[in-house]
């Protein structure tokens, strides 16, 4: 009984050990990857270096020296989907591109585009971000994340979910 007792206390101070090892090597290490990732890309949205961008449609325009907004959004979010209609009625308000991405497939996008009436001619861009490219460079933290900037390419105000046409256009001033 003893025995036991003896080998189940062993077998447990191993277990622990070893779960305590994998925290370390494991764990943290992926811990300090993600905090370096996120000081570049809090670093990356400060300065716009990222400045071409390639539509559903596959044609890549860029934004070098222009003012923008940059929209990160999902169709099945209602905040979004109320985001984006309130931007197209109010389109012809807007001087500046407004790139809209999105993780979902083209063809959703484009299904996007079509019950909204974004045409090709229109300021609003919808960007398919499958691979999550801009994602990773932005880092939004949530959707809607709108990053507003000016011709230079300084983020001059970041917001976090749906915020007001006329407070997108104040800030392109």
């Amino acid at each position: 009984m003893n025995t036991t007792l003896n080998y189940l206390k062993l077998s447990l101070i191993i277990f622990l050990a070893t779960l305590a090892l994998g925290v370390i090597f494991i764990i943290i290490p992926k811990i300090y990857k993600k905090s370096v990732e996120n000081k570049v890309a809090i670093q990356n949205r400060q300065l716009l270096a990222l400045t071409e961008f390639k539509t559903i449609d596959d044609h890549t325009f860029s934004i070098k020296g222009v003012p923008s907004i940059i929209i990160f959004f999902s169709s099945t979010c209602p905040f979004c989907v109320e985001e984006i209609e309130t931007i197209q009625k109010n389109k012809t308000l807007f001087t500046v591109p407004i790139i809209m991405i999105s993780d979902e497939d083209a063809a959703v996008l484009a299904d996007i585009a079509k019950t909204y009436g974004i045409a090709e001619t229109s300021p609003i861009k919808l960007v398919s971000d499958g691979s999550k490219e801009y994602h990773k460079y932005f880092l939004p933290t949530g959707i809607p994340s709108i990053f507003i900037y000016d011709a230079s390419g300084s983020l001059v105000k970041q917001f976090q979910g749906e915020t007001k046409v006329e407070t997108l256009i104040k800030y392109m001033q």
